[in-house]
């Protein structure tokens, strides 16, 4: 019996030889194939059942340009007239290439302020942070900050100092015409968001009448399909991800927008039906096609959402 197996396993040896390297190749490359329809397939048929229901697009490539049509679908005929235009970036990592070049598009654009959703530099130096800060003060743009979790300051100790006295209050809120922004601080994946911030959350929302109401946070609190969001950490930031969004549909927010999985990708949560919008990475370290999205408020309390990227390759 062992010798009928030895032999079995010489002549399959034999067999293997005499077949050529480019056919051994072409195998290997139709096997790897094959696992990746496996492990990808179902994920992406699901995703696009979940888009269908929802009525949003499958994020189906990174190099897409994305506009939601259920957002602007206003009670008037003709097309509204545009209020403001917010420029949003995120992960750019102290990119030097890339993100001054996605500075410009946005200011091309005509925009009225722009929102940085954290991870400006990838460790939260002074002098990484200053620097950055100089490149959103020689736009000449009004901006606002978020702060992410590789903007702290790693040594001696893991914390926010450096990024606060570069760029201010890690939480705060303001109001745009007659539009309500809400700026969040969950940049720690292991605090996430403090009691004494999540009080303040629900008395910033209640204490608002707006009819568009936007929060900004750098990680998201959901993902249908990706992980390192809060729904993916230690329990009590599970938890605290929960209570952002019940807080959120108590009142009435009308999207929450992220960054830190460095692709865009835009979907509702469905237990609390917030709409999330998470917005590629601006440097090509974490995205092949660095990207932003530009939100565009109109007059008649509609608004949109656009992915945008650049057009020239990545090297």
């Amino acid at each position: 019996m062992k010798t009928s197996h030895r032999q079995s396993k010489n002549n399959f040896a034999r067999w293997m030889q005499k077949i050529p390297a480019f056919f051994k190749v072409l195998g290997f490359i139709i096997f790897l194939t094959l696992i990746f329809i496996i492990i990808y397939g179902p994920q992406k048929a699901w995703w696009e059942a979940k888009s269908e229901i929802e009525g949003f697009v499958s994020p189906t490539g990174y190099a897409q340009s994305f506009i939601d049509p259920l957002l602007k679908s206003g009670p008037k005929d003709q097309p509204s007239e545009i209020q403001f235009k917010v420029g949003l970036v995120s992960d750019s990592h102290a990119d030097a290439q890339y993100y001054p070049k996605i500075l410009e598009k946005i200011k091309e654009e005509k925009v009225n302020f722009i929102i940085h959703l954290g991870d400006f530099v990838d460790a939260g130096s002074i002098k990484d942070l200053t620097e950055a800060k100089k490149l959103l003060d020689d736009l000449d743009i009004k901006y606002y900050t978020v702060c992410g979790n590789h903007d702290h300051n790693f040594w001696p100790v893991r914390e926010t100092k450096n990024y606060q006295s570069v760029f201010g209050d890690l939480y705060y809120s303001f109001d745009y015409q007659n539009v309500h922004f809400t700026i969040l601080n969950n940049s720690s994946e292991y605090t996430g968001v403090s009691p004494e911030q999540m009080e303040w959350f629900r008395s910033d929302l209640g204490g608002d009448h707006s009819q568009l109401k936007f929060v900004l946070m750098h990680i998201p609190p959901y993902h249908p399909y990706l992980s390192h969001t809060m729904q993916s950490g230690e329990v009590e930031i599970q938890n605290q991800a929960d209570e952002i969004l019940k807080i959120a549909s108590d009142y009435h927010v009308s999207e929450i927008f992220s960054g830190h999985l460095h692709s865009f990708s835009r979907f509702v949560e469905p237990s609390n039906k917030i709409k999330i919008t998470v917005v590629g990475a601006a440097g090509s370290e974490r995205n092949p096609f660095p990207s932003y999205a530009i939100l565009t408020v109109y007059n008649d309390e509609t608004y949109e959402v656009e992915s945008l990227f650049l057009t020239e390759s990545v090297q």
